[in-house]
């Protein structure tokens, strides 16, 4: 696949080293491309309100301010066809979130590149 037909990744979680981890899944992923690296649920949502184009987002969900889950609800709202992808490492919390739409859940110790693309196709 092309790196412009790459599905486009934004990553966020509020701890740099598992923001880089979760970037070096990205960036591992033929079909993949990171295009931001944001460090908060605030910061997730003014860049993808500027989005033209749907975008995974794969986003922590346990974050100070804006958390995962209310910033997931906030980018659906924005009716762009962007694709939450929330991970934490407590897989209880994916119980909460799993019948939200366009909102999928994928423990940090399970995230698979595969699993990405899985989500990003599933929309």
């Amino acid at each position: 696949m092309d790196e412009v037909d790459a599905c486009p990744v934004v990553v966020v979680d509020d701890h740099p080293g598992a923001r880089r981890a979760l970037a070096g899944v990205v960036a591992a992923t033929p079909g993949l491309r990171l295009t931001a690296s944001l460090n908060s649920g605030e910061s997730a949502v003014a860049h993808l309100v500027v989005a033209t184009a749907p975008v995974l987002v794969v986003m922590d969900v346990r974050m100070p301010g804006l958390g995962g889950a209310e910033a997931a609800a906030r980018i659906a709202d924005l009716g762009r066809g962007h694709v939450v992808v929330l991970v934490s490492a407590d897989d209880d919390v994916g119980l909460l979130l799993a019948d939200r739409p366009g909102v999928a859940f994928v423990s940090k110790s399970r995230l698979t590149g595969r699993r990405l693309l899985e989500a990003w196709h599933a929309r």
